[in-house]
């Protein structure tokens, strides 16, 4: 049978307080009776000898009931008071009560275990939350840090932005100046290509007339090589001749000289002759006389034939080196003809190329307008974006100042993580 425990102990003191009717009872019967019979003996050893064994009866059975309540009440009430010191202290790790009855005490005991089982789980799940809440808040610290760092880096980045979208703005305003002042140089290089193109063809004009008196010229300085060339040749036969006309003179001054000799020798014996030999004698010294005349003209003649020689040798030398000069000239009249070849082509080119300038000047001279167009329109966005970079500035730098307020309370939470497991640390779980 599984009675209360309120039950138990209203039976133990129902019991109690019979005996203590009964035993108070005894007494006054016993009371009375030595009362009315004061002469009897034997009746009040009866009455003391019962009262005795009251009392003796009493005595046991309130220590049978004292031991029993020490049993159902007492010592589970201390085991319990035992459990609750160790759970208070923080030892968790204390071994469940056992609950034998299914009293008040035992339901008692076992909600005890109960609570000590979930006061574990709880325990071990905080111990575990803080740790993870106090990794989180660290990492949340550290990413608010970071974020922090980050938002400030934006916001620098975001008014730089916006400095430069303002400088970019009379960047442009300064650009659509000097655009207009290219427009205006565009047009003068417009005018400048299309002079430089009138004159290229005039300077092609030109190098073609050079051209055609260069082949001229080096036909003449053929004609002239082949000129030089035969009069070299003429001047080379001269002076083959007067080296001839040498030999001729040299025989002519022997001749002259045996004939004066001869004369001499006539003149001797016209002297030997006498009388006789006078008219011989006048003869031989006319003779003698055209002898001399002679060897002299010809000695003059040699004279003037070496002149001739060194003359004609001179001017052979002369002529050589004139052939000479005559070819390098007829190289160099080839050299500028090749020039004038190159100088025509690249007139052709550069003419072709003024001509292309033009074209292209033309076309940014006509899509000048347009990209003044686009200026004004970059202007305009480089305005809007100043604006927008300063309002994103601003959000900047609310966003820093939450993330500073997020990186304050995750080191709050952190703070408070560590603060409950310190809170936790002393409590003892359960393996």
């Amino acid at each position: 049978m599984n009675w209360s425990i309120t039950r138990k102990v209203y039976l133990l003191i129902s019991t109690m307080m019979f005996l203590v009717i009964i035993g108070s009872g005894v007494a006054i019967y016993n009371f009375m009776s030595i009362s009315s019979h004061v002469e009897g003996k034997v009746n009040i050893q009866q009455a003391i000898l019962v009262q005795v064994i009251v009392l003796i009866s009493e005595a046991i059975l309130v220590g049978v009931i004292g031991f029993i309540v020490h049993r159902i009440i007492t010592l589970p009430l201390k085991k319990m008071s035992y459990h609750v010191k160790e759970v208070a202290s923080g030892n968790l790790a204390v071994r469940p009560l056992v609950a034998k009855t299914h009293d008040e005490l035992g339901d008692l005991t076992r909600n005890l275990n109960k609570m000590v089982e979930d006061y574990n789980a709880l325990i071990r799940d905080m111990r575990e939350t803080a740790m993870k809440v106090s990794d989180a808040a660290h990492d949340l610290s550290t990413s608010a840090e970071e974020s922090a760092k980050a938002a400030e880096q934006m916001a620098q980045a975001t008014q730089q932005v916006a400095q430069g979208a303002e400088t970019q703005e009379k960047s442009v305003q300064e650009s659509k100046l000097e655009i207009d002042e290219v427009a205006k140089g565009m047009e003068n290089i417009r005018q400048a290509s299309d002079e430089m193109a009138r004159l290229s063809e005039e300077t092609k004009k030109v190098a073609l007339e050079g051209k055609k008196h260069i082949e001229a010229i080096r036909g003449q300085m053929n004609r002239i090589d082949q000129s030089v060339q035969q009069i070299a040749g003429r001047i080379q036969g001269l002076g083959e001749r007067s080296q001839a006309i040498g030999q001729i003179v040299s025989i002519i001054t022997d001749i002259a000289s045996q004939t004066n000799l001869l004369a001499l020798n006539a003149a001797i014996e016209a002297a030997r002759a006498g009388e006789h030999g006078r008219g011989f004698a006048v003869v031989a010294e006319e003779v003698r006389k055209l002898a001399e005349q002679s060897e002299q003209s010809a000695r003059e003649i040699t004279q003037l034939i070496s002149q001739i020689q060194e003359e004609t040798e001179a001017a052979v030398h002369s002529m050589q080196e004139g052939t000479t000069e005559v070819k390098n000239g007829v190289l160099k009249a080839e050299e500028v003809d090749k020039s004038f070849s190159i100088v025509q082509s690249s007139v052709d080119q550069v003419a072709k190329n003024i001509v292309e300038i033009a074209a292209v000047v033309h076309q940014v001279a006509a899509g000048n307008q347009h990209v003044v167009e686009e200026m004004d329109k970059v202007s305009q966005i480089a305005i809007q974006l100043a604006s927008s970079a300063q309002e994103s500035s601003a959000a900047s730098e609310e966003q820093l100042a939450t993330m500073e307020e997020v990186a304050s309370s995750a080191a709050t939470l952190a703070k408070m993580a560590e603060e409950v497991q310190n809170s936790i640390r002393h409590f003892k779980l359960e393996e």
